[in-house]
């Protein structure tokens, strides 16, 4: 396939024909109200048809069916892996984890320009991990609120984020399609992106200086606003690490695709630890252990207690120490009945993130 020509082939013009009225309805998608994914979707059936009846006119045809199969297999992985990112993504954001940020940052009491650079610099490490473009939604969301009363800093900040989240996104795999096209071909190795971190804060810090000084030298107006995260916000921001984590050591050290490591990742996060709680009537405390023992699927045992371990079964006295921090940083909350009966409840529950 590689040999044959469609330069000036009718199969080729036409392919270039409609690569171009795809594009011109991405661009007017708002005039259309039509999903940048359709056109361009169609578009690639059918120049793909064209390719195929190019390379059947000449002969071709299982050289356009093993480029068609390598292409697919390329997408299927990039499609794997971004699936599990921004999964993890919108859990953080379910969590209120960026909410949180917001908030965190209004009630620094800083001025407007060190607003601007603290969300630049935090735009420009978080696209190495969220990709460039989720950063620059979720950072521009932040700057929104922090400027509310400021339309000035809004534009200005809002400008320097998507710079940085550019910038940034270059010297991680995981910053950019095109970067994470370039690691999963095998182009480059992960550590090998790292040499363009110094061109990549150049690239944020120059065009940052410039407009620094015209950021109003001015503070926002104080607010009384408070978020709290909701349970698991913590587990899920540390899961995100080590799928990302597992990703990099499948690509490194097993010689596996890294959406293989990202669908580990993926699973653990749906699924989460098998918890169990123990508490009888009366009984206001619920004690949790990660711990999948068959005791959790009886109906009876030792009432709880908010004071000793020792009247809890064994199987939640091995996880006893470790149950508060479980609780808070990776159990969504549980609201269930008390139980009616005599005798203590062991519920089997097994915890998955919204």
């Amino acid at each position: 396939m590689h040999d044959l020509d469609l330069t000036g082939h009718w199969t080729g013009i036409l392919s270039l024909v409609i690569f171009v009225i795809a594009y011109l309805l991405v661009v007017l998608e708002e005039a259309t109200h039509m999903q940048k994914s359709k056109p361009v979707m169609m578009a690639a059936g059918l120049i793909w048809a064209l390719i195929g009846i190019a390379c059947m006119l000449a002969g071709q045809g299982d050289a356009a069916h093993a480029h068609a199969r390598e292409i697919v297999e390329e997408y299927g992985e990039l499609s794997l892996f971004l699936i599990v990112a921004i999964t993890y993504v919108n859990t953080l954001e379910e969590r209120r984890a960026f909410k949180v940020l917001r908030v965190r940052l209004i009630g620094l009491g800083l001025g407007y320009r060190q607003l601007f650079l603290l969300t630049g610099v935090l735009a420009f490490f978080l696209s190495g991990v969220l990709d460039n473009l989720t950063t620059a939604l979720v950072m521009g969301a932040v700057a929104l609120a922090l400027g509310r009363d400021n339309p000035r800093f809004v534009a200005i900040g809002c400008v320097s984020i998507v710079v940085a989240a550019n910038a940034g996104g270059a010297f991680s795999p995981f910053g950019d399609i095109t970067t994470l096209m370039v690691w999963q071909k095998g182009k480059l190795e992960f550590f090998e992106f790292f040499a363009l971190f110094v061109p990549s804060v150049v690239n944020w810090a120059v065009p940052a200086t410039i407009m620094y000084f015209a950021v109003p030298d001015a503070r926002p107006a104080p607010t009384l606003e408070t978020v709290t995260a909701k349970p698991g916000m913590n587990g899920v921001a540390v899961l995100f690490a080590l799928t990302i984590a597992t990703a990099v050591a499948f690509k490194n050290f097993l010689n596996l695709p890294p959406a293989l490591g990202m669908m580990l990742g993926s699973d653990i996060c749906r699924c989460g630890p098998v918890t169990c709680a123990w508490r009888a009537p009366g009984c206001m405390t619920k004690t949790w252990c990660w711990t999948a023992s068959p005791r959790c699927s009886g109906s009876s045992g030792t009432p709880c207690s908010s004071s000793s371990a020792s009247s809890l079964p064994s199987a939640a006295s091995a996880c006893w120490g470790i149950s508060g921090w479980l609780r808070s940083s990776f159990m969504p909350t549980l609201d269930r009945p008390r139980p009616t009966s005599s005798s203590v409840c062991c519920r089997r529950w097994s915890t998955t993130f919204p």
